[in-house]
């Protein structure tokens, strides 16, 4: 990368990483309730996380700097959610790659999730 690009990066992840910051002290004030301290740190570093990445994502989309910074820090508040689903999303596809294409690709087209049961008797 160049170092104009650098400092694009730097100018977008500084911001982001102050309003994750703030968002991860309001989600964890607000709505959860850790049990410890390295349950909350962990929480703060994904609100974070997700903050930057959303930042760097949105910055080139042409909207006014209120709604990245809403978007950001939505996401920021919403991060342990995210992180926990992208977990669990992992360990699906990990399981049965195969198995987890198919249900996409049936759910795309319409197809109930799961065969129905033959018919009792057959």
């Amino acid at each position: 990368m160049t170092e104009h690009e650098w400092a694009k990066v730097s100018a977008v992840a500084g911001p982001a990483a102050v309003v994750g910051l703030a968002a991860g002290f309001a989600s964890g004030f607000l709505g959860r309730k850790y049990s410890t301290f390295g349950e909350w740190v962990r929480s703060l570093f994904a609100a974070i996380f997700v903050a930057v990445l959303t930042a760097l994502l949105i910055e080139d989309v042409g909207w006014p700097l209120t709604l990245r910074t809403a978007v950001v820090g939505l996401g920021a508040f919403l991060a342990p959610d995210i992180v926990e689903g992208l977990i669990q999303l992992s360990t699906l596809i990990k399981r049965d790659p195969i198995g987890f294409y198919r249900r996409i690709r049936a759910a795309i087209a319409g197809a109930p999730d799961e065969p129905p049961p033959p018919p009792k008797g057959q």
